[in-house]
């Protein structure tokens, strides 16, 4: 784990962005934020004040995350993982992304898309009731 106190002390710094050692990309992050261990954070990405990153979560290129925002993944044969945007919370499992909603409606039917019907009935429909938890503690919160 490394906090923004960390980064702000540690990585080379442009203008309020902070640039990763690692992997040359860049990132602005306000205080008291945490990113996990082995997290992936793209390019230009922005992590608000008291955020909070998982181990191994995955923020896209130029994502925002909001303050006192919390960002999980779950990791299987398939990752499942909270994709917050500024007006709604989508899920993405392996490869798609979709509102809850859409999730309920289809997911036996992508699972049997990608010949993974097994999986799902025994794995994803348990990541995907946790992940839609989530997301409804996520809404409660913000407001």
């Amino acid at each position: 784990m490394i906090t923004s106190e960390q980064i702000k002390n540690e990585w080379k710094e442009d203008n309020g962005w902070y640039q990763n050692p690692e992997t040359k990309l860049w990132l602005t992050i306000g205080d008291e934020a945490t990113i996990g261990n082995w997290a992936r954070i793209g390019n230009r990405a922005t992590i608000g004040n008291w955020a909070t990153i998982g181990n191994r979560a995955t923020i896209g290129d130029r994502a925002t995350i909001g303050d006192r925002a919390t960002v999980i993944s779950i990791f299987g044969k398939h990752i499942g993982t909270l994709v917050i945007n500024p007006d709604e919370v989508l899920i993405r499992i392996g490869c798609e992304i979709h509102s809850q909603e859409l999730w309920g409606l289809n997911g036996s039917k992508l699972a049997k898309q990608y010949r993974e019907t097994e999986w799902w009935e025994q794995t994803g429909k348990h990541i995907l009731a946790l992940l839609i938890n989530e997301a409804k503690l996520f809404q409660s919160k913000k407001g």
